[in-house]
């Protein structure tokens, strides 16, 4: 699901785990990538040579318009 741009959270939709889904902004053609995820919660971050593999709650900033992203599997696991 994509960061609308205007600070607000992403809405996590149904998926398989093994399935990456792919965390973008639309401000571009082709959408630009921040991250992708999987329903079990985990955050799959590149960022030129590191990669990072985080739970929980993740912001960003889209490196083409600057609008900030955000994307919270934290408040839904109970």
């Amino acid at each position: 699901m994509s960061g609308r741009g205007d600070g607000a959270q992403s809405e996590i939709g149904p998926a398989s785990p093994n399935v990456l889904v792919r965390w973008e902004c639309r401000c571009r053609q082709p959408p630009v990538l921040l991250a992708t995820y999987d329903t079990r919660g985990r955050i799959h971050i590149k960022a030129r040579d590191r990669y990072w593999h985080v739970h929980g709650t993740v912001q960003t900033v889209c490196p083409r318009c600057g609008a900030q992203h955000a994307l919270d599997f934290a408040s839904r696991e109970s």
